[in-house]
């Protein structure tokens, strides 16, 4: 749990190149804790953190952070799988991300969509070859097919009640 060490030349002399968090440097590694590492299908390298998940620039040697603020559910990752559209499926510590590389768009769910709980725990993870996804958390194991999981289009109208619980006309037309 001290960052990130690539042998840089593994035909030649085997010498390691180490990457760790420096204070004041937003380019390096967001923490010493690299929980879970994937490559995707377009050869990215992705680092899962306790501070968040890093997208390795392997030319450059350095990271770009992509965090809670930025639209991740919690910033300690858990596990990374990919499926079949490119999307990586990230658990965290409270709840599940599918999270779109290409176009930085976030999809967060929790207990309110259906998971038995938000905590799942590291690297309980597996991708079955027909791209079912299988989570382990702390109140047991999930699985789904990506491709099957869709949102509700059903917008719920909002009304307005008394404390009594019958309804309030609150605006006049």
């Amino acid at each position: 749990a001290f960052g990130l060490s690539v042998i840089e030349n593994p035909r030649q002399d085997m010498a390691f190149k180490h990457y760790r968090p420096q204070a004041g440097n937003p380019r390096s590694l967001s923490h010493k804790s690299v929980r879970v590492i994937h490559e995707d299908s377009k050869g990215r390298l992705w680092l899962g953190t306790a501070r968040g998940l890093n997208l390795m620039d392997r030319e450059q040697g350095t990271f770009s952070l992509i965090s809670q603020s930025r639209g991740l559910p919690n910033n300690a990752i858990r596990a990374i799988a990919e499926d079949d559209g490119g999307n990586l499926w990230i658990s965290t510590s409270n709840g599940l991300c599918r999270f779109n590389p290409d176009g930085m768009t976030f999809r967060n769910y929790d207990t309110h969509d259906g998971l038995l709980g938000n905590d799942f725990n590291s690297r309980a993870l597996y991708r079955r070859p027909g791209g079912e996804i299988f989570l382990g958390g702390s109140r047991g194991i999930i699985s789904f097919f990506p491709s099957k999981v869709m949102d509700n289009p059903h917008v719920p109208a909002v009304v307005f009640t008394s404390p009594s619980g019958t309804r309030e006309d609150c605006f006049d037309p």
